[in-house]
């Protein structure tokens, strides 16, 4: 007697009537000792693929990954993160107050909601950061540009409404001893 006709295995009945020894395919452990499987545990592979293609389809759809793949500003990939989080933070203190009124431990929801609370948290204090780092630059070139925009603008206004060319100049003599110590001031803002 050769060894497998000492362990001949199951045999495996899927939807539609296909059959598969489960030595077969190097499967014993899938059938339990009393020879039962439970029928929905079997997987038709019309149902796989039609779950791989929702999968896929659910994914793609995701407003981060489609942001991140339009290469949008990391502002509005930020923004999308921390909706994200809030979403999922949500749905965990609702998980743990329905476990806590059925009378199930509570603990697992309580530590996910700790971990992405924290989460959240170093994704609020990076962005108090950055936005520190973005404060104006009074001495780099666009902001020189812009502010000789503006003065270009004040100048050709007071022109439009008739003032004199004495007046004009009168007013941006002023201006300037006015604006001597203007990035001192605009800096402690």
């Amino acid at each position: 007697m050769d060894e497998k006709d000492k362990n001949p295995g199951k045999v495996l009945t899927f939807p539609g009537g296909s059959t598969v020894n489960t030595q077969d395919i190097g499967a014993d452990y899938v059938v339990s000792q009393g020879n039962y499987v439970d029928t929905p545990e079997l997987i038709d592979p019309v149902d796989v693929v039609k779950s791989i293609r929702e999968r896929e389809d659910f994914v793609n759809r995701q407003e981060l990954l489609v942001r991140v793949k339009a290469g949008a500003p990391a502002v509005d990939i930020v923004d999308t993160v921390i909706k994200e989080i809030v979403e999922e933070l949500s749905h965990l203190k609702y998980e743990r107050k329905k476990a806590a009124r059925d009378g199930k431990n509570t603990s697992n929801y309580t530590i996910s909601r700790i971990s992405s609370l924290r989460s959240l948290a170093d994704v609020l204090m990076k962005r108090m950061e950055n936005a520190r780092a973005e404060q104006l630059d009074l001495k780099s070139p666009r902001f020189r540009e812009v502010l000789k925009l503006w003065m270009e603008f004040v100048y050709e206004s007071m022109v439009k409404v008739g003032i004199s060319d004495q007046n004009i100049d009168l007013v941006f003599r002023q201006i300037e001893a006015d604006m001597k110590d203007w990035e001192i001031k605009v800096t402690s803002l």
